[in-house]
């Protein structure tokens, strides 16, 4: 049995602000999001300065880091989409239904009922105005998926503060490692282990963290809007209070005896960047606190995104949710998948972006089960297609307009089976 470690377990962290001067930062995977979805002055003084401290090696980012930014940053423009599409489905409900429906009352108080009618017209007006502009941006965030804006602007920040520590073979070696941790419960990475990596990111990290805490011998911030016990003692409401002591006596062994904080964006903001970077600090408080919250949005869909994807297996093609690239397009989401046999007609949907359908019947994936497309335009229904499903071929893919439609499945044999789904378009 090892004996117990006094000098860690009675350490005492030097305050944040008595180490700022002079401490290494260490940026989370999410913190860089919020330096490509929120594009103020802030976000732009920001890079800037964070790029002088990476040229200076005050400021290093872990290769795992770097790679999960790349991973990750299409789940995050997804989530830009969703709540797009959220804020356009709140927009459907007109008060005009209701203001017909007092028409009969309109001679009980006829300039009242006036009045609401010009209210549901101004209504309707600033609605289809918000629609517009609401479309405008969702062009500007598919557009994303092929160009990120600031990427460049963030590529000698990525270069000046790369900290390449691990081969992929020592990281591999990682797991087991990981695997032994996580069944004690010692921090950091359990948290994390129903993802795609099993929580192996965050470990190698924290591998990282360790590994420049040993060679360079300095006091340490890792900035991160990470909220998992695995890294915080939280509060009886589940919130972060401070790091687990377990990971500050850890750095304390392996740093040779310096302090490691580990921080939120906020705290960051307010009380790191009026040492480490004066102009961004700076800027209004409204811009500080949009790039806080565009920081917040991306730590939900970043989640689910910091494994390299996996490669798309065919059934994966029927389950609702499944995300992939295909046919020199990249992301598609299923939405919806249907499954039997013999005729059968699907209720009607609404599709707000292009989008194809994939099928399989007993000859395998993309055999024709016998589709037809019908589109309501307004209450005039038209036959988009009357043969087959449009197929993926040479590269391409046919797709379907924006719009209301209906599936019709009519099989030669019915009693074979067919799997039918249908695809959104949710990028370039």
């Amino acid at each position: 049995m090892h004996g117990v470690d006094f000098e860690a377990m009675f350490f005492e962290p030097e305050p944040l602000e008595e180490v700022a001067e002079d401490c290494l930062i260490v940026l989370d995977t999410n913190v860089l999001y919020g330096l490509v979805i929120y594009r103020g002055t802030f976000s732009i003084d920001l890079t800037r300065e964070l790029t002088a401290l990476a040229a200076q090696r005050r400021l290093l980012l872990p290769a795992r880091v770097i790679q999960e930014f790349g991973w990750g940053l299409p789940s995050v423009l997804r989530e830009a989409l969703r709540s797009i599409s959220d804020a356009e489905a709140n927009l459907k409900h007109s008060p005009s239904d209701a203001v017909r429906r007092l028409k009969n009352l309109r001679s009980l108080d006829e300039s009242r009922y006036d009045r609401l009618v010009d209210l549901r017209g101004r209504y309707d007006q600033l609605s289809n105005d918000i629609k517009r502009e609401l479309q405008e941006i969702r062009k500007m965030v598919i557009g994303l998926f092929a160009k990120p804006w600031g990427l460049e602007e963030l590529k000698p920040l990525f270069t000046g503060a790369h900290w390449h520590d691990f081969s992929p073979e020592e990281e591999v070696g990682f797991i087991a490692e990981a695997e032994s941790r996580y069944r004690q419960r010692i921090p950091p990475g359990y948290g994390d282990r129903a993802k795609a990596d099993g929580g192996l990111g965050d470990y190698v990290i924290w591998k990282s963290i360790l590994k420049i805490g040993e060679t360079q011998r300095r006091d340490l911030v890792f900035v991160t809007d990470e909220r998992k016990e695995d890294w915080f003692e939280l509060d009886e409401k589940k919130h972060p209070v401070c790091p687990r002591r377990y990971l500050v006596e850890e750095y304390y062994r392996e740093s040779g005896g310096h302090t490691i904080h580990i921080i939120d964006p906020r705290t960051f903001i307010d009380r790191l960047l009026p040492v480490l970077a004066p102009k961004a600090s700076a800027a209004p408080p409204e811009q500080k606190h949009a790039f806080v919250e565009a920081i917040e949005s991306s730590s939900a869909s970043e989640d689910s995104a910091s494994a390299p994807p996996k490669p798309l297996r065919e059934e994966d093609l029927f389950v609702e949710g499944t995300t992939y690239e295909t046919g020199g397009y990249h992301g598609w989401e299923i939405i919806k998948a249907w499954e039997g046999s013999g005729a059968f007609a699907t209720d009607w949907f609404e599709m707000r972006d292009v989008w194809y359908i994939n099928c399989m019947s007993h000859s395998g994936h993309g055999a024709d089960p016998g589709i037809a497309v019908t589109q309501d335009e307004d209450g005039r229904l038209t036959k988009v297609t009357t043969d087959a499903v449009r197929q993926l071929r040479n590269g391409e893919i046919d797709v379907f307009p924006p719009g209301r439609f209906r599936l019709d499945i009519h099989p030669k044999d019915p009693c074979h089976q067919w799997k039918v789904s249908i695809a959104l378009f949710l990028g370039h």
